[in-house]
């Protein structure tokens, strides 16, 4: 809802990994040069220790710590309430003035120096949400990683329920995750969206296999994922799916393993070859080029 907001208000929104240290995002709060930092409450405390970071780095900081607002702002009654006086919210900027501005600014992982800010346009944006497989899913991804915001705008974009983990108010354990997918609101749900990791644990145990088989399209990304593992999945009739690019190019394509161990496909998007693509093969390898006028490079 924050985010939703913002972007309505016409600010271009950073998100930030509660992972990294407090000197890391007050590196990337500089680097943006942001002037409010919205804040989660039960993340205060590594807000409050960015500001003395960033104070420390730059000598002093007009940034502004704002925690995000509470529920009763924009819940089914406040929403009601803003109908019923007819309340209008003006666009700040035309569709046209805004399409190549910044939308959103996402970050490298900064495992090997300081995690890096990547703008990405409104344009950019709806080039990468346009490709979608327009399936019902269910996502332990956090927002703030671009494939797990990636793949909340394809739901919003497509039309199509997206169920989050609510990993701010319960821990993130299989055990969880199957109790989550086994409540009668999931019933509709037909992909599942993790990272490699996730689909590991499930793996090791035949009820998380049964579970996953149950699936149109079990999609990973963000990491590689073992050939064993993917192997063990596919084995068991798991219909798995590659995410391939996001942060960067965004996504160029989906690399699905067939019913056969190691035997995989490429698919470019929904509707079969795109053809802004071009493949090549080069020394062996597989390669994709990007056109400089494809939108997701715009």
């Amino acid at each position: 809802m924050t985010e939703l907001a913002l972007l309505r208000m016409g600010f271009c929104v950073l998100f930030v990994s509660v992972n990294n240290s407090p000197a890391a995002v007050a590196h990337l709060l500089a680097k943006v040069e942001a002037s409010v930092f919205v804040v989660a409450p039960r993340y205060a405390e590594l807000g409050q220790e960015a500001l003395v970071a960033l104070k420390q780095q730059d000598g002093g900081s007009a940034l502004t710590l704002v925690p995000t607002a509470p529920e009763s702002v924009y819940d089914s009654a406040a929403r009601r309430d803003a109908f019923e006086a007819g309340i209008k919210w003006p666009y700040p900027l035309a569709q046209e003035d805004e399409v190549d501005l910044g939308a959103f600014i996402v970050h490298s992982s900064g495992s090997t120096s300081w995690p890096k800010p990547i703008e990405m346009t409104h344009r950019r944006a709806l080039a990468n949400y346009l490709t979608s497989f327009n399936l019902e899913g269910f996502t332990t991804l956090p927002l703030y990683h671009n494939f797990g915001h990636s793949c909340l705008w394809r739901a919003i974009v497509s039309v199509k329920a997206l169920y989050v983990f609510p990993a701010s108010t319960m821990p993130l354990t299989i055990t969880n995750v199957f109790g989550l997918l086994s409540q009668p609101v999931c019933a509709g749900v037909r992909a599942v969206f993790a990272v490699p990791f996730i689909f590991k644990i499930m793996s090791e145990d035949d009820e998380g296999i049964a579970l996953l088989r149950r699936y149109e399209l079990c999609l990973y990304g963000g990491s590689v994922m073992p050939d064993e593992v993917g192997n063990r999945l596919v084995e068991n009739g798991v219909k798995l799916v590659g995410h391939i690019g996001s942060t960067g190019a965004l996504r160029i394509l989906a690399l699905q393993r067939d019913n056969v161990a190691d035997l995989e496909r490429l698919i470019f998007g929904r509707d079969g070859p795109a053809d802004d693509l071009i493949p090549r093969l080069r020394d062996g390898q597989g390669v994709v080029l990007l056109p400089d006028e494809r939108p997701a490079r715009r």
